[in-house]
């Protein structure tokens, strides 16, 4: 969703998932884990770097597999993200913000 505030690009997202608070936890806080299940289809995704702090942050980068359609937002096939873990409440909340490098506006906060 647009904030109308800044015109910067805002997205949210939930999703119910049935495992414990300590294992979906574990799955963000965990790189080899956060790499495991982030990617979308289509894509693999390598860390390349990770401080799980509460003000720590994360880049990881998402390429897409031979045969895709999509084009990536970072280069013709891949996606770069960075991440900053804005709170953690051990087993109970993760709070973070995620920006793509991209020179495309849509995608990108420079």
């Amino acid at each position: 969703m647009a904030n109308p505030s800044n015109n910067k690009r805002i997205d949210s997202a939930s999703r119910v998932i049935m495992a414990s608070p300590q294992t979906i936890y574990q799955s963000f806080i965990n790189p080899e884990a956060l790499v495991s299940w982030l990617p979308p289809k289509g894509m693999v995704g390598h860390i390349d770097m990770f401080d799980p702090r509460e003000g720590g942050a994360y880049r990881v980068t998402l390429t897409y597999e031979m045969d895709h359609s999509n084009s990536g937002k970072t280069s013709e096939n891949t996606d770069v993200a960075q991440g900053k873990f804005l709170e953690l409440v051990p087993d109970k909340r993760i709070v973070q913000s995620v920006t793509f490098d991209s020179e495309d506006p849509e995608f990108s906060v420079r």
